[in-house]
């Protein structure tokens, strides 16, 4: 099993807009959407992705494609290591193979 983990935790201190950054729009879609459906078009083009697992933790996301999960990070205000620990250990749980890792505001 091939693991995709998007990092989408932080508070997005550094962003100035009107939401958090990730509930931001681009083109009437949210950031992390963005994010999400360029792992969905990897898919589509080939790639062997199993799950998609965004971390969460400042915001509270939800998404509606049935491929995608969310976990939470409690610790998320320790620092990105920590979403990244939460994701390759529900990667772990899922019995992957191996593991990519992508930010939610970098779509």
């Amino acid at each position: 099993m091939n693991v995709a983990v998007i990092l989408a935790a932080g508070a997005g201190s550094r962003f100035s807009g009107d939401s958090h950054k990730l509930n931001s729009l681009i083109g009437g879609r949210r950031v992390i959407d963005h994010a999400v459906d360029a792992v969905l078009a990897a898919v589509d083009s080939g790639a062997t992705i199993d799950a998609i697992v965004v971390v969460t933790g400042a915001q509270d996301l939800s998404f509606t494609h049935t491929r995608v999960q969310t976990i939470t990070n409690p610790n998320w205000r320790d620092g990105q290591a920590t979403s990244l620990q939460v994701g390759i250990s529900r990667a772990a749980e899922l019995s992957a193979d191996a593991v990519v890792v992508g930010l939610g505001d970098q779509p």
